[in-house]
């Protein structure tokens, strides 16, 4: 009779991989809608304007968002910015066939009475001109059974993800670069 042992490291190995991956960043997808159009070397300042956001992902949004946004080379402001950063939340509750996919192949069970799709519209509006220069949305599928706390541990880490991924191709601002509007 042949030894079990290599059949139960194979197993726990496995396990061990698949329960690794479970406890990583929660991922976050992200589309791009409006991209490349404007004159981006002229935009220095940002300020955030949230709809809809509940209170306690406020902070996770802007924090997320911030250092993303600083390595593009943008500083957020009260006064006087160049874009206003429009984020507006919306929670769908899904039915048994989920109407929007699941870019992560997340586990989803149809039975869950708190299945929902968490998405976060972000709108990058030239203050000047009222246009949006770039636009887009972070969303994710949520399977949360009913009075179970979610987690917090990995969310920052996930929203920074997502924003980094919705803001690759936005050019980054040079330091120092000055923009002369045409006369």
């Amino acid at each position: 009779m042949r030894s079990r042992l290599p059949c139960l490291l194979i197993t726990l190995l496995v396990a061990a991989a698949l329960g690794a991956c479970a406890s990583g960043p929660r991922r976050v997808n992200a589309e791009v809608f409006t991209c490349c159009e404007a004159e981006f070397q002229r935009y220095a300042t940002y300020q955030v304007a949230m709809t809809n956001v509940p209170a306690f992902l406020a902070p996770y949004l802007r924090g997320g968002l911030a250092p993303v946004l600083e390595q593009k080379g943008l500083s957020a402001t009260l006064d006087q910015p160049d874009l206003q950063v429009n984020i507006i939340f919306d929670q769908i509750f899904l039915t048994q066939e989920a109407e929007e996919k699941d870019y992560f192949g997340e586990s989803i069970d149809p039975s869950s009475a708190t299945r929902f799709m968490a998405a976060v519209a972000v709108d990058v509006v030239d203050v000047d001109t009222s246009r949006i220069v770039w636009s887009g949305r972070l969303s994710r599928i949520h399977n949360d059974p009913m009075g179970q706390p979610r987690g917090n541990d990995h969310k920052m880490q996930g929203i920074i993800d997502g924003f980094a991924e919705l803001f690759a191709d936005y050019p980054i601002r040079l330091a120092g670069t000055v923009y002369d509007q045409p006369q």
